[in-house]
């Protein structure tokens, strides 16, 4: 499978990973984060380094309007109307709400995640593997958190294992996971999807069978358990770039750049259909750069990137001097033609195997 990839047997399987009733694995390359830690880092940086960065909480767009008198957008909230000549879609599942087009290319998936304190007896294994299992529809995810180290007064210390963040289970509930495609409810629980959840890992970090072949389930304490809201792409793919005037139904500016050196219009990075992990980090470079007005060529257009360029940042000289079509697929670049062509009932048919 080449370098980066390969199989355990059997034994080493359960040696290495404590699943008793292990066949075998295929091992690969992963990372895991604590992610509402890194977001609040970089929002925090973001706040400090740049006094026009703002976030307003709790305040969802009604409503875009465009106005070609004055070639600006009025985005609409509760809490008021902002104006400005650049509007970037980063919605996901609710993408089609404020881009009708996009609807049936881009809907809401229910997905659910946990909250479990370690199997009694497994090791802390978070710094070292993350988890799939996957089954014949559907798979499941789990990632540790990092093991503690508890100091007691006598000078020893206790390690505990880290809780297991585990999710999955969609293709579980009614109809093969039919029920949750389509849902943007995130504040009920879907049962079935629950009931899978809290009890497979009990099941998969058993100890075995004993000397009279009964199987011993190790219980788990399910700390919390909530719903999230994915956006589902009819192709399988995210829809990157300019939003074409049929996907907004809305009127466009004239292209070009604003006094603050940004292409007006309107863009999008949604339907990331549960894979951002993977595709988000790639799509937000590419659309910042067309964004940006390099979508053409790799010039160094910004002056702060040029000069930290000049300076010998190898990285950032890389980085700004690739072509984005070298790099970026164009398969996800939202067009008119890819828009006509997508099919739920395709992405439908992938889901339930036929």
């Amino acid at each position: 499978m080449g370098r980066e990839w390969g199989v355990w047997d059997q034994i080493t399987t359960r040696k290495k990973l404590n699943i008793p009733t292990a066949t075998g694995a295929i091992y690969g390359p992963a990372g895991a984060l604590w992610p509402y830690r890194f977001c609040t880092a970089i929002l925090t940086r973001l706040i400090s380094s740049h006094q026009s960065f703002k976030i307003e909480a709790y305040t969802p767009v009604e409503d875009i309007a465009f106005d070609a008198s004055t070639s600006l957008y009025t985005v609409s909230t509760p809490r008021g109307k902002i104006s400005s000549k650049t509007v970037v879609h980063t919605t996901n599942g609710w993408a089609s709400h404020l881009l009708p087009g996009l609807r049936g290319k881009v809907f809401a998936f229910q997905g659910q995640m946990s909250a479990q304190e370690a199997p009694e007896g497994l090791p802390g294994m978070g710094e070292q593997y993350s988890w799939s299992f996957i089954h014949k529809k559907g798979f499941d995810y789990l990632t540790q958190r990092a093991s503690t180290s508890i100091t007691h007064p006598d000078g020893t210390a206790t390690q505990t294992a880290g809780e297991m963040m585990f999710g999955g289970g969609w293709a579980t509930t009614e109809n093969m996971g039919m029920d949750v495609c389509g849902l943007a409810d995130d504040t009920k629980l879907n049962y079935l999807a629950a009931a899978h959840l809290s009890g497979i890992l009990p099941y998969v970090f058993g100890s075995g069978e004993d000397s009279n072949g009964h199987r011993s389930w190790n219980g788990v304490k399910i700390k919390n358990m909530w719903t999230g809201v994915l956006g589902m792409s009819a192709d399988g793919l995210p829809w990157v770039g300019r939003v074409p005037t049929k996907v907004s139904t809305r009127a466009q500016p004239k292209r070009g750049k604003s006094e603050k050196g940004v292409e007006v219009g309107e863009w999008c990075a949604v339907g990331f259909s549960g894979e951002g992990m993977v595709n988000c980090w790639g799509s937000a470079t590419a659309l910042a750069r067309m964004v940006l007005g390099e979508e053409v060529n790799g010039n160094v257009r910004n002056k702060e990137m040029r000069v930290r360029a000049e300076k010998g940042e190898e990285e950032v000289k890389a980085w700004r001097e690739e072509r984005l079509e070298e790099w970026f697929p164009k398969e996800f670049v939202i067009e008119e033609s890819r828009v006509g062509r997508a099919n739920p009932f395709d992405l439908v048919g992938a889901l339930m195997g036929f």
